[in-house]
């Protein structure tokens, strides 16, 4: 019993941190120019916190029942809804009297992220599939990202010095290369992009913001990692057969970090 328990907390735990780390790595690279890599990051990320917070519900349980684990009823009922999980989390650490040392960013842009991820768990990763069949569904998940995400981080964390050097460069290159080459791109935000200025500019833009997009969304990570790390101990604290859970903080330390380590450490796997 106490190891196919372990065995299987730790090895969903593996797989969880390698789908985040896909989808973190996705999401840096993503721009106009590769436009899979948004639906592709959103996927992983959605899921990987999705998976978070039901193995957090596991664990709460587990601490609540003395050492036993629910029906599949019990967590099915949650489906995909991020935000479902997110309201059980904070009844959850309430219950167990957890205390979190950087807690959950609740800026105006990480709610923004946290609405998107829901929506695309819960339906809109079929977006283009519902534009071909014509359903009323219209919601675009790129476009979404590209004006409440990215041009809100663009704003705040970009200096003006930055933003005129990306200006600065995306004229030089037109003036060394507008003459013989073309371009003909479509913007996250779906505008027609048809000159080198264009194009360079938002590539300059796209690559300055990439390492805003993974700290906002690794701080919500984070939030999700030390409530299972939490609930981890708590459950091992009450002896409740504690050979039978792992330390799951060895499954995602890179989620751990500060703020200013991940600004500077290299996500990307």
């Amino acid at each position: 019993m106490g190891n196919k328990v372990f065995t299987a907390l730790a090895e969903e735990a593996a797989f969880t941190s390698n789908i985040l780390g896909e989808g973190v790595t996705q999401l840096a690279k993503a721009n106009y120019a590769m436009r899979g890599l948004y639906f592709s990051s959103f996927s992983s990320i959605s899921l990987g916190i999705e998976r978070l917070g039901k193995l957090c519900i596991l664990l709460d349980y587990y601490i609540s029942s003395d050492g036993s684990f629910p029906k599949e009823e019990y967590v099915r009922k949650f489906g995909h809804d991020l935000g479902k999980l997110y309201e059980m989390s904070h009844n959850i650490a309430k219950r167990n009297d957890v205390t979190f040392k950087h807690g959950y960013p609740d800026s105006d842009i990480h709610m923004e992220i946290m609405k998107l991820l829901t929506g695309f768990a819960r339906g809109d990763r079929y977006a283009n599939l519902n534009k071909l069949m014509e359903e009323s569904y219209g919601r675009d998940p790129i476009s979404e990202w590209h004006h409440k995400v990215d041009e809100p981080l663009y704003d705040l964390r970009v200096s003006e010095r930055q933003k005129e050097k990306i200006r600065r460069n995306a004229r030089i290159i037109d003036r060394l290369s507008g003459s013989f080459m073309m371009v003909r791109h479509t913007g996250e935000d779906r505008a027609e992009i048809n000159s080198i200025e264009d194009a360079s500019f938002r590539a300059g833009k796209s690559e300055v913001v990439a390492k805003y997009r993974q700290l906002y969304v690794v701080q919500i990570i984070r939030y999700w990692v030390e409530l299972l790390v939490s609930l981890a101990g708590i459950a091992r604290e009450k002896n409740l057969d504690e050979l039978y859970i792992p330390y799951f903080e060895e499954f995602f330390v890179i989620y751990r970090a500060s703020d200013a380590d991940l600004l500077t450490m290299n996500i990307h796997r």
